[in-house]
């Protein structure tokens, strides 16, 4: 049984009307005032973790180095 697919929201007007236009990653905002097409990658890679699940951020932010 095939899965819904995510919900992706248009980069262009923020709606989240937008479906999947076939099999190359790329989707179509079916808002009618858009119709933007645009490509959707894959945040991470297959097995990676993710930078949120660390328990320190991957770099400090000092404020006072210029």
């Amino acid at each position: 049984m095939d899965e819904d697919p995510p919900i992706i929201r248009c980069p262009a007007c923020g709606s989240t009307f937008t479906a999947p236009v076939g099999i190359t990653g790329m989707w179509e905002c079916r808002y009618h005032l858009c119709r933007l097409i645009f490509p959707v990658r894959p945040i991470r890679e297959r097995g990676q973790v993710s930078i949120a699940a660390e328990e320190e951020p991957p770099y400090r932010w000092d404020p006072t180095e210029g």
